[in-house]
């Protein structure tokens, strides 16, 4: 992928939590699973056979201010990205715990744009929801 498009991608991943400003995230009850083909999700909502998640990853010290930090879960302490989320068929899905609920007053520090080192981390987050999203089972 040439710079320009990798770019824009970024731009896209990192500003689209403001899509979202106007809707209240005080507290989620949901549930983390695992995803065949990307790792841990944090999923917001089941409806007809589509799960709607956020990403989740281990790295509290990559968290920004659009991240939410579970300290002490089943998995250790693990940041969910508001920000990254998407869908994907709940068929791929394996629910690991029961309802955990975001404090969404735990969260990283802003992120400083391009040269701030956690910005390349979201874009490989970006690269991993894309894989998640257009997941599809490799017929047998």
């Amino acid at each position: 992928m040439n710079e320009p498009a990798i770019l824009d991608q970024i731009r896209e991943a990192l500003t689209a939590y403001d899509a979202f400003e106007d809707i209240d995230l005080p507290l989620i009850e949901k549930c983390i699973a695992k995803h065949e083909a990307g790792g841990l999700v944090y999923v917001t909502d089941f409806a007809d056979g589509t799960a709607y998640f956020m990403l989740i990853h281990r790295y509290v010290e990559y968290a920004t201010e659009q991240d939410v930090i579970l300290f002490d879960t089943p998995f250790g302490d693990l940041v969910v990205q508001r920000d990254v989320r998407g869908y994907c068929l709940s068929k791929y899905l394996t629910v690991k715990t029961d309802s955990i609920e975001l404090d969404t007053d735990i969260t990283g520090i802003p992120l400083k744009g391009r040269l701030d080192s956690r910005w390349d981390y979201k874009v490989e987050e970006v690269d991993r929801l894309h894989r998640i999203m257009n997941h599809r089972k490799k017929s047998s």
